[in-house]
């Protein structure tokens, strides 16, 4: 009895030995994915309310897993990361865009809209003028990313060179 015990133990060891060496096939994806802008294009130029067309194309060797976007005012000369104040000449836009993609390519294609006012601590103000950040960050599966950035510009244009009011 001691015997058969013996090999039935020996036999279920050899198969759990067995089935797991199909793991050392396995091989991790340490591969960045790409992007590529299409629109926006550097230092191009918005007024408040315009739409901002974004396109970009994303792969990776794997699969893909999330797209995120962010808008932020630069006018500061901050580095990506710091997050500015309220400004004296409007309120700062900030915008953040995510979604979840999948597969080995990924042709984005949006429209963001600029506003022209922001609500801040219940009031509403003019959109900040001036250098905006614009960032794509993509994670594919495996949770590798890249980034691609580059700045534009919000302002107001005015009909004509001359006007008639004050500026103090």
């Amino acid at each position: 009895m001691k015997t058969i015990k013996l090999l039935v133990i020996m036999t279920l060891l050899l198969s759990i030995s067995l089935s797991c060496s199909d793991d050392d096939d396995v091989t991790l994806d340490n591969e960045i994915p790409t992007v590529e802008v299409m629109e926006p294009h550097e230092d191009d130029e918005f007024e408040p309310g315009a739409e901002l067309h974004v396109k970009a194309k994303l792969a990776d060797n794997v699969e893909l897993s999330q797209i995120k976007i962010d808008i932020h005012y630069s006018g500061d000369g901050h580095t990506h990361g710091i997050l500015s104040k309220e400004g004296e000449e409007g309120v700062e836009w900030i915008h953040e865009y995510v979604k979840n993609i999948s597969g080995t390519a990924y042709e984005l294609d949006e429209i963001i809209q600029i506003p022209e006012r922001i609500e801040h601590d219940g009031e509403m103000h003019g959109i900040k003028h001036g250098s905006y950040h614009f960032g794509v960050y993509v994670i594919d599966a495996s949770g590798n990313e890249t980034q691609a950035f580059l700045d534009f510009k919000i302002e107001a244009h005015h009909e004509g060179d001359d006007h008639t009011h004050d500026h103090d």
